[in-house]
């Protein structure tokens, strides 16, 4: 897959997207109607509240897609399907679904690196946001 499930859910005209805008407004949309992700990250981390409203949104719709896609995978005679499941423990849906689940891990300061270098976000912004995502878990 391409592109990320997560982000194919909130693609514009989807129903997880429709939702989005309509509990957090059009002032989360980019120009080109997307959904800045940026924005809607400044407000689901400052409240945890929009936090789990924004995962009880997308979180359904993320894994009805992944198991289709596992699905679609296996009836073109694939025997293995390998997903990549940020939350696979914390959300607890997929894993009755999985024979075998490999973690992959790494120490604080190179996830507060990638964080730092996908987000283009300074060190201090980047441990504000690592701090709020650990304390979202």
């Amino acid at each position: 897959m391409l592109m990320s499930v997560a982000r194919k859910v909130v693609a514009p005209n989807t129903p997880a997207y429709t939702r989005i805008v309509h509990h957090f407004g059009s002032e989360i949309l980019l120009e080109n109607g997307e959904i800045d992700r940026q924005k809607l990250g400044q407000l689901i981390f400052a409240s945890a509240e929009k936090r789990k409203l924004l995962n009880s949104i997308t979180h359904p719709e993320i894994h009805r897609a992944m198991l289709k896609e596992v699905l679609f995978h296996f009836l073109k005679g694939y025997r293995y399907v390998v997903l990549d499941v940020p939350l696979l423990f914390e959300t607890r849906r997929l894993t009755k679904f999985l024979n075998h689940t490999v973690v992959v891990y790494c120490d604080l300061a190179t996830q507060l690196s990638r964080l730092m270098q996908r987000d283009g976000l300074t060190r201090e912004a980047g441990r504000a946001a690592r701090g709020r995502a650990d304390a979202a878990q």
